[in-house]
């Protein structure tokens, strides 16, 4: 297997794009305009209205005017955005819970005219901003394959978006290669800015891939063999109502012949065509469409493309080992842990990342999913010695408050 540079181009092209700072009506043309007037934050095959707000150019297309317009007859999409909120292969739409990082995608899409198929993998990252969840990096791995399935060549790449509260945006690319044991090894190979409008091609395996900063300050990454598209818009504190996360689109396909694999660890929270929620909520032995795609989302991160904390290892290794009964007991208990806010910050206080709610999680599926007690009465340590002055707000919090007041008898 290849999987050394090819070739490299470090020279950007001219493009289209306007910059964002500025602003471009279709309808008014080129205006200038506050930096966070809606107008400025129109995606691609957006329009502004009267220079006023955003939408789709025709009725054919489908989406968020500030994010994405697409053809739903020509592509698949997934995005996961906010804090988190995802719409699947399938376009269906959910909240979910995630710590740290989840497989967003595998899937495997066709070379178009040239042999063989790509296998797409990305791992989304995270950041906490106090109890919140949002994108941070998102690592994508391609692996050109023969119609046999054999690997040719592999190339990876990471990008990694910050945003400063003046709604400036950078984005920092990473390429990476696969060592011979298996390892990513990447270089810095570019920043782009919310204003680096040209193309940038760089290519591995003879397979150019473009990054590009669109309308709307949407960071485009485009893999040309494989006919895959991704954005990226990092999270703006200053501009809550703007859609902020990562989408990815891929050749339109057909659904699957079988809904779920038999054993499906390590699969993708995007789902496939054809595969709903309620398959994998059926699949799980679970009630909510969210308790299911956030148990795939905790559990899900392949060792083999990102490393894992000691503390999410251990907390999946805890949630893989529940049955289907005691998973649903531990959801309607304990999801307080994954989805409230104040509590998540409060748990985690001044250290940064999730390493602190990761481990309040695992000790919770050890209580429900194997009853080992000395867990339960870990959990409430950390409750009253961290989160304390939730328990005074019994309306808002509780969950919480039942939670503790159960006091570890069975789970």
């Amino acid at each position: 297997m290849r999987i050394q540079v090819a070739l490299l181009f470090l020279t950007c092209m001219s493009s289209g794009f306007t910059d964002g700072t500025h602003g471009v009506s279709s309808v008014s043309g080129t205006i200038r305009r506050p930096v966070f007037h809606k107008c400025n934050w129109c995606a691609e095959n957006a329009l502004c209205v009267a220079n006023s707000y955003c939408r789709c150019l025709s009725s054919s297309y489908w989406g968020n005017p500030y994010f994405l317009c697409y053809k739903p007859t020509d592509v698949d999409i997934c995005e996961l955005c906010d804090d988190p909120v995802l719409t699947t292969e399938n376009k269906e739409n959910t909240s979910l819970s995630y710590f740290s990082s989840t497989l967003m995608m595998d899937k495997v899409v066709s070379r178009g005219r040239l042999l063989g198929t790509c296998r797409i993998r990305a791992v989304v990252t995270s950041f906490r901003l106090l109890g919140k969840s949002f994108p941070r990096c998102v690592l994508v791995r391609t692996d050109l394959r023969r119609p046999t399935g054999q690997i040719t060549c592999t190339f990876v790449y990471k990008i990694c978006g910050y945003s400063r509260p003046d709604g400036t945006l950078r984005w920092q690319i990473f390429s990476g290669v696969v060592g011979k044991d298996g390892r990513i090894r990447y270089t810095t190979w570019k920043t782009l800015l919310s204003s680096s409008t040209r193309a940038c091609p760089h290519t591995y395996c003879h397979c150019p891939t473009y990054f590009q900063v669109s309308r709307g300050k949407i960071l485009i990454m485009r893999i040309s063999c494989c006919s895959v598209k991704l954005g990226f818009r990092p999270f703006i504190k200053r501009i809550e109502w703007l859609k902020s996360g990562i989408f990815i689109l891929t050749t339109k396909t057909k659904p699957p012949f079988s809904p779920l694999p038999g054993y499906f660890k390590n699969f993708n929270i995007c789902l496939r065509p054809g595969i709903t929620l309620s398959d994998l909520k059926t699949k799980l032995g679970l009630s909510e469409h969210h308790h299911a795609i956030s148990y795939l989302a905790l559990t899900n991160t392949p060792q083999d493309l990102i490393t894992i904390s000691p503390e999410q290892t251990a907390m999946s290794s805890s949630l893989l080992k529940c049955s289907a009964d005691k998973l649903q007991k531990f959801f309607d208990d304990a999801d307080f842990m994954l989805t409230s806010h104040p509590f998540i910050k409060e748990i985690c206080g001044t250290k940064p990342g999730f390493s602190e709610i990761m481990k309040l999680v695992k000790y919770a599926a050890d209580w429900y999913c194997q009853g080992i007690s000395h867990s339960c009465q870990s959990i409430l340590a950390l409750i009253r010695a961290r989160a304390k002055g939730l328990l005074s707000r019994p309306k808002k919090f509780a969950k919480l408050v039942r939670f503790v007041a159960l006091n570890c008898k069975n789970p």
